[in-house]
């Protein structure tokens, strides 16, 4: 069974280490009993590399189509995702609820290596991820997608432990940053890519020498957020 969708929450904190750890569990759970999430094909935690990430934790949901569809609107949910974070008392929490559709999976059609093969055929998460979200310049939609599908991905692929390249789109934006006990106004990109690599050797770094094309669409986005992460924990298989 295919994911259509994936349900995001980002978790921006001082906490670090256990204390983070244990802040993302509770959170996750009462985010799973608000959103009813009981027929979830995959749940992945992830947590920053480095210090200093915006959102040091990341909880990603990956829903089938009825699942998708079940979500309630975000914005319906406001005063109960209010009250959820501020029974917390890490200080500076900020949280991000993003719901996306999927628009395209790209993977070598024959994996390298047998673990990334494992990977592959088990549904299961990568153990390191980046996650580069980009907002375009308005009107240049489909050119950012035709810089995916026709130049990009297919770079990236050539990285060694190159895993899969899962790309979405925003439906629907909850953010709050308890701080300042207001919602929070940051631009928040509409499209996002999440590329799982087997190891580190990649992660956090450029792609070299830059493409003409790749020079001119980073030129021209209106904003980019770039995030690495490695696999915390998961639970379920991408297949159901």
């Amino acid at each position: 069974m295919d994911a259509h969708g994936i349900l995001y929450i980002g978790i921006g904190t001082v906490a670090s280490g256990p204390a983070l750890v244990d802040l993302g569990k509770r959170i996750e759970l009462q985010i799973s009993k608000l959103f009813d999430l009981k027929d979830v094909l995959l749940s992945v935690c992830y947590t920053q590399i480095a210090q200093g990430e915006k959102r040091p934790l990341v909880m990603v949901y990956h829903l089938e189509k009825t699942a998708l569809e079940r979500i309630p609107n975000l914005n319906d949910l406001e005063s109960q995702i209010t009250e959820l974070l501020e029974t917390e008392t890490s200080p500076n929490l900020a949280v991000e609820v993003r719901l996306y559709e999927q628009i395209q999976i790209y993977q070598l059609n024959e994996a390298r290596d047998p673990q990334i093969e494992g990977i592959l055929n088990g549904g299961t998460p990568g153990p390191y991820a980046i996650y580069a979200a980009i907002e375009p310049a308005a009107g240049t939609d489909y050119d950012l997608d035709n810089w995916y599908r026709q130049e990009h991905l297919g770079l990236v692929s050539e990285v060694g432990g190159f895993i899969r390249t899962r790309r979405y789109k925003l439906r629907e934006l909850f953010t709050f940053d308890i701080s300042v006990g207001q919602q929070n106004e940051n631009i928040v990109p509409r499209y996002l890519a999440i590329h799982e690599f087997q190891n580190a050797d990649y992660v956090g770094g450029t792609l070299t020498p830059p493409t003409a094309w790749s020079a001119r669409i980073l030129q021209s986005v209106r904003h980019v957020d770039i995030s690495v992460y490695k696999l915390l924990n998961f639970s379920g298989t991408r297949d159901g």
